[in-house]
């Protein structure tokens, strides 16, 4: 009788973190990174498994940390996140989810397409993923099944953005931004805007303005090269000049990765003429000093302050099409990592043949320990690849195509390790998608710790 075959088991991939949802802008700086910071912490991780097969990406944005890891099944991610902040677990763990094997793969997969950001649909997230992937691999910290994941999950996005609707929202947290501007200050011609920080969301918050009609400017660190020139027809500012030219702007946007105020509340106070502005703080951490708020006519925004949906809300974002998209790669993935356990075996048997041992010698051992029909299914499996009629491992999907019209859940289910976490709640396949938080049909809960 046929033994079960090896599995590699799900219940090692685990992640745990915080975000929007859960904890508020001051709770996530806690646990924000800069670059260097976060490098810091994947060599650590690193260190502390240099042997057997573990590891560790770590996902760090403006709304949201989450630390990924692949090894010990009974590992805290939690608390080794705290541990690495140098905090202790116990007072945030009202704030963290944490989530398990299927529970896991799919959170992630339905992240990196926007599905989970405060901003329905927004594009930023996919690149974030990216360089989280990509830090680790510098790092040499994730490791070849987290390294597999993340890039399914990308896949994944990729399909959802030009396969679905999602992408008519042109949806970003730069968009948001300018749209509450606007319903604030009414037209933005002719008015003039400030952006601080260079990066792709100042760059595009810049653009934004200039294409609203507003006089925009861009400060520039001299010490630091251009990595990408700023949207033309924007003039710009030397950043040690920034408080001395504050009065000339009517609105004040600030997006960079600097541990440090770009604005704090003494060098503005000393400035200010009292006259009304709108000041929209876009970075984790704070840019701005929050007592600037304090200052007669200074209206302050931050990220807890824009709207939890996005332009993605007013259009059809089609999530029964992206359930089968989501639930299609998420097979490829594990198709993959049900066949890892055999490379070794596979290995062997190209040895043995570079060795000179007969292939007929190696297919006779199957006969005496399969059963009939699965060695014709074997055989059959075998004859079709040699033909070219099978397609490359993990290109395409193995499991049957659902009918149109039917959820891919309801084919047959893959067997899984038991994990310890509880499933999350997932839309259902007939019918309306049932009314979540937010009537956010993809942001349900892991497990609260």
């Amino acid at each position: 009788m046929m033994k079960n075959p090896v599995s590699e088991p799900i219940d090692k991939i685990l992640m745990a973190g915080i975000d929007w949802t859960h904890a508020d802008i001051s709770q996530r700086e806690t646990f924000a990174f800069t670059e260097n910071t976060l490098n810091e912490a994947l060599l650590e991780a690193k260190t502390a498994h240099p042997e057997g097969e573990s590891g560790c990406i770590i996902v760090a944005t403006c709304n949201r940390t989450e630390i990924w890891l692949h090894g010990d099944a009974a590992a805290n991610p939690a608390a080794i996140l705290c541990a690495q902040k140098g905090i202790n677990s116990e007072d945030y763990r009202n704030i963290f989810v944490q989530r398990q094997g299927i529970d896991a793969v799919r959170h992630l997969f339905l992240t990196a397409g926007g599905l989970k950001s405060q901003i329905v649909g927004e594009n930023q997230i996919l690149g974030q993923i990216k360089d989280a992937l990509d830090l680790a691999r510098k790092a040499k910290s994730g490791g070849a099944v987290l390294d597999r994941l993340f890039q399914a999950a990308i896949t994944s996005a990729k399909r959802i953005k030009t396969e679905t609707g999602i992408t008519k929202a042109n949806a970003s947290t730069a968009q948001t931004a300018i749209d509450c501007i606007k319903a604030r200050c009414g037209s933005l011609a002719g008015k003039n805007a400030l952006v601080i920080g260079n990066g792709v969301i100042g760059r595009l918050c810049a653009e934004l303005l200039l294409r609203e009609g507003a006089a925009a400017g861009m400060t520039l660190r001299r010490h630091k090269q251009i990595k990408s020139p700023p949207p033309a027809g924007c003039t710009m500012l030397n950043y040690d000049e920034r408080y001395a030219a504050l009065t000339r702007f009517d609105i004040v946007i600030s997006a960079t990765s600097s541990p440090h105020w770009t604005l704090n509340y003494e060098e503005t106070a000393r400035v200010w003429d009292g006259r009304e502005r709108l000041f929209v703080d876009l970075a984790l951490p704070r840019d701005m000093e929050p007592q600037l708020r304090t200052l007669d006519g200074l209206s302050l925004l931050d990220l807890d302050s824009l709207p939890c949906t996005g332009a993605a809300s007013t259009v059809n974002i089609e999530p029964r099409k992206i359930e089968l998209i989501v639930s299609e790669e998420i097979d490829r993935f594990f198709r993959w990592l049900d066949f890892r356990p055999h490379l070794k075996t596979i290995q062997m048997i190209e040895t043995a043949i570079a060795a000179g041992k007969p292939v007929s010698k190696l297919l006779f051992a199957l006969r005496d320990t399969l059963d009939r029909n699965t060695l014709n299914e074997c055989f059959d499996a075998l004859k079709k690849s040699l033909e070219g009629g099978a397609p490359p491992y993990g290109r395409t999907s193995l499991r049957p195509t659902p009918p149109a019209g039917e959820c891919p859940r309801n084919a047959p289910p893959r067997k899984q390790a038991p994990s310890r976490i509880e499933p999350e709640a997932e839309p259902a396949c007939g019918g309306a998608t049932p009314p979540l938080r937010n009537n956010r049909p993809f942001l349900s809960e892991g497990k609260r710790i």
